[in-house]
């Protein structure tokens, strides 16, 4: 996580890959190995990290909050919507 907070986006997906190797149903390292991608611009990369972490039953607004940046900065608001009202449902006080 240190590599994420510090803006070393390579290292953090290297660092997210040996974690899904290692737990392959842990939907907190595809969301964060999705942030990686988000922050390195591969907009394809992130969302189907942050597609593997719901289906994997992640139970926070955060990762449709991050998928929705991601269909938002691919130009896609017709998908981004309805991850922002899925994390405003998840937690209310989401601000839009």
């Amino acid at each position: 996580m240190a590599c994420l907070k510090q803006c070393e986006f390579n290292k953090a997906v290297h660092f997210f890959n040996q974690a899904v190797g290692r737990n392959p149903d842990d939907p907190e390292a595809y969301n964060h190995r999705g942030l990686a991608y988000l922050q390195q611009g591969e907009l394809d990369k992130a969302v189907h990290n942050f597609n593997q972490a719901i289906g994997r039953n992640h139970q926070g607004a955060e990762v449709y909050l991050n998928r929705c940046a991601a269909y938002c900065l691919k130009g896609d608001l017709y998908k981004a919507a309805p991850d922002l009202k899925r994390a405003k449902e998840l937690a209310p006080n989401v601000d839009e």
